[in-house]
């Protein structure tokens, strides 16, 4: 039998990039028009498959179009329902805003860890005549009537989403985009859902050297959060301004938290 003489380095360096994952980009189906005044919505779907590591990080880009930004709330959800978040929801909704901001979403909108804080900024004056620039964002809790207006705080999609396993991972993912009064109306377009996942390591003894972070898992947070998301009164868990309502309760070895809020 013959015997190939192939360097040993090439032979592990191959090996190494069969074991290490990359960010996979999903497109979504079922784009189309924002169903007006609906609770059950727009429902984007992602098929993701191949992940063969926890996942890392996640990132949302989505072509936006709306005539009230207010109106509008857009949640990420893994399969299954194992894990969700409400990337951004009711903007400028609140004690002295009822309806949320008037402006306009017209654009193509990134959602990360890496982003820019706030998607509706607070400093500027917007009206039914602006439209939200476009860009790389935070994602950011919701707004909600009655409550303050100091809502809108950045968020963490890897918070949430990281560490979900493949067999959590894989499957149908949905964003959710419901539109809450009638009268304005809007549509989402190209849309599509990055998964960054960690691959397994073939040399568990250090042989072999880890992969690196993902570079939003080295992104501190909160270093660009607004004024009013810094120092919050205790126990606000919602980033509305008001201290909630919390019960833990022991489970065993862990703790099960129940918030409700104020």
């Amino acid at each position: 039998m013959r015997s190939l003489n192939i360097p040993a380095g090439l032979v592990l360096c191959a090996v190494s990039s069969l074991a290490l994952a990359v960010p996979v980009s999903f497109p979504g189906t079922n784009t189309g028009a924002i169903p007006d005044n609906d609770p059950n919505g727009r429902v984007v779907s992602f098929a993701v498959s191949g992940v063969i590591g926890p996942v890392a990080s996640v990132e949302l880009t989505a072509d936006l179009t709306h005539t009230w930004a207010g109106d509008v709330t857009a949640t990420l959800v893994a399969p299954s329902g194992v894990a969700r978040l409400v990337v951004f929801g009711r903007l400028g909704t609140g004690r002295n805003s009822a309806g949320g901001d008037s402006s306009n979403l017209g654009g193509t909108y990134v959602f990360s860890d890496l982003g820019r804080p706030d998607l509706l900024p607070a400093l500027l004056s917007l009206d039914s005549n602006t439209t939200l620039p476009a860009g790389n964002f935070r994602s950011t809790s919701p707004g909600a009537p009655g409550r303050s207006n100091a809502g809108g705080c950045p968020t963490s999609l890897r918070g949430v989403f990281a560490g979900l396993t493949a067999g959590e991972a894989n499957g149908t993912w949905t964003l959710v985009v419901t539109d809450s009064f009638a009268g304005d109306l809007g549509s989402i377009g190209t849309t599509t859902l990055s998964l960054d996942a960690l691959g397994p390591s073939i040399f568990a003894n250090g042989f072999e050297t880890a992969p690196a972070p993902a570079p939003e898992m080295l992104a501190p947070q909160g270093v660009s959060a607004p004024a009013h998301c810094i120092n919050k009164v205790q126990a606000d868990f919602t980033g509305d301004g008001l201290s909630d309502f919390v019960l833990a309760r022991a489970n065993g070895s862990n703790f099960d938290w129940f918030i409700r809020e104020n």
